[in-house]
């Protein structure tokens, strides 16, 4: 089978999974160790198993390019992850205990620390899978103390906003990376993935609970910047939207 990565451009899928292999062997990429095998995760060969999925972008092009220079939007990726989650520090930092950990059945039952603590630890997981280019999202730590009290996840998300930044500079986006997905209990199943994939994924995994505590705070009557938990292209709309309106008048 082939793939068409742009016009005029085709690769085979064995060609695919030798770029893979030979890539994750060398450790390519500043920071990167190269794929190690457990003996549960798989090596980069076991690509060959998704012949009918289209790699991510950016996995395609590091393949089809494997000495290219560090990806001109690492930096960017890393520190708008890094900013998303200063805001919410900077937001939850103020709340008392009472709010942060209030139940609401009107959502589901959810609290505000419960949302706080996922968040904490999707990027916790993250960071911590990076070394040896494995990602299980689902083994999270849990921390009921990340939960219920505002302080502790307040300083959580600054610490990995930190982590974030210091790692942005010398980054590389398109190193592969193995997700675990734990649909069957039995035998996990692992997807090929990247580094600039995940983090766009904890973008906009990030914004949707930080909608969620958004819509909490308001039912409890406090009041909070318009722009959390808004997606940034829905941003760009309304701010698209308020232009043209004001040159109409």
């Amino acid at each position: 089978r082939w793939l068409t990565l742009f016009p005029g451009a085709l690769i085979s899928c064995d060609e695919i999974v030798s770029r893979a292999s030979k890539y994750c062997r060398s450790g390519t990429g500043e920071g990167s160790s190269g794929c190690k095998n457990d003996g549960n995760k798989p090596e980069a060969a076991t690509l060959r198993g998704h012949h009918d999925r289209h790699l991510p972008v950016n996995v395609q092009t590091r393949l089809l390019m494997p000495s290219a220079d560090v990806s001109p939007d690492s930096e960017c990726l890393f520190s708008d992850n890094a900013r998303l989650l200063i805001n919410g520090a900077d937001l939850l930092g103020g709340l008392s205990v009472e709010d942060f950990v209030m139940q609401d059945e009107r959502c589901l039952g959810g609290s505000i620390g419960g949302h706080a603590r996922h968040c904490v630890e999707f990027h916790q997981g993250f960071l911590g899978g990076l070394a040896d280019g494995y990602l299980d999202y689902d083994a999270r730590a849990r921390n009921l103390l990340i939960e219920s009290d505002p302080a502790t996840a307040s300083e959580a998300l600054r610490e990995l906003a930190n982590a974030l930044k210091a790692l942005a500079a010398g980054a590389d986006t398109g190193r592969v990376l193995q997700i675990v997905e734990n649909h069957d209990v039995l035998e996990p199943a692992w997807s090929a993935s990247s580094v600039g994939r995940e983090l766009r994924f904890l973008l906009s995994h990030t914004i949707h609970h930080y909608a969620l505590i958004a819509i909490l705070l308001r039912l409890r009557g406090i009041r909070i910047p318009e722009t959390f938990g808004v997606a940034p292209s829905t941003l760009r709309h309304r701010a698209r939207q308020t232009m043209t309106e004001a040159c109409a008048r």
